[in-house]
């Protein structure tokens, strides 16, 4: 367990709230729980867990526009900007001019980063793998379905 997992963990309390039984709370609480697992998990390779994001979105789909990544990812274009530029400047991404519209910048990984997506992947899993654990795989599918329910409800 990590330490800020272990503080959140100490925090809890066997008394029943009404907030226990409050959905939305209930989220924001398990998404603390894991952002900061998720956090530690990519600190050592110097990456956030929305660089990790971008990043996968950009191996899974070369030449995306930022502005399709935007809408993927639920950021705003103003937040995207720094988000790419400092990859770039770390060498993990590369920018090009679309070929039908010079205007639109298109994202590719780097060969440094394709080659470090492994290790990356690696740590994200296991960081799932721990902070899942109490659940089953019909569990975790469950989760994800429903999860999934919730977020395309939403729009």
């Amino acid at each position: 367990m990590t330490s800020s997992s272990a503080s959140a963990g100490a925090e809890t309390s066997s008394t029943s709230s009404d907030l226990d039984r409050l959905a939305g709370f209930q989220l924001r609480l398990a998404s603390t729980t894991m952002m900061n697992d998720l956090v530690d998990a990519l600190a050592e390779v110097s990456l956030r867990p929305a660089q990790f994001a971008l990043l996968v979105l950009v191996g899974e789909n070369p030449d995306i526009s930022q502005t399709e990544l935007c809408a993927r990812l639920s950021i705003k274009k103003a937040n995207i900007v720094p988000l790419v530029a400092g990859l770039e400047t770390r060498g993990l991404l590369k920018r090009a001019p679309d070929a039908r519209d010079r205007r639109i910048q298109n994202l590719r990984l780097t060969s440094k980063a394709k080659t470090a997506m492994g290790e990356w992947k690696t740590r994200v899993a296991a960081h799932e793998t721990r902070m899942l654990r109490k659940l089953n795989p019909r569990e975790r599918t469950q989760l994800l379905t429903l999860l999934a329910k919730l977020r395309d409800g939403a729009n």
